[in-house]
């Protein structure tokens, strides 16, 4: 991400990012033990919930539009 707003500020065209991963998942190594998504779930009800990252990484986008 540090890269990607040093090439916004030299006014370099970026076409996308994608951020991985949209929601927690299943890691064959690993199972569900590691959160790395933007939103966690309930593996029951699938309820979605926003974690901390993904409340960081919807400011970091309004500090990069802006």
């Amino acid at each position: 991400l540090y890269v990607l707003i040093k090439s916004l500020k030299k006014g370099k065209k970026i076409n996308g990012y994608m951020y991985w991963s949209f929601i927690d998942n299943f890691e064959w190594c690993e199972g569900y033990s590691k959160h790395f998504g933007l939103y966690s779930f309930d593996k029951i009800t699938y309820d979605r919930t926003l974690r901390p990252a993904g409340e960081w990484y919807s400011k970091f986008l309004n500090y990069v539009k802006n």
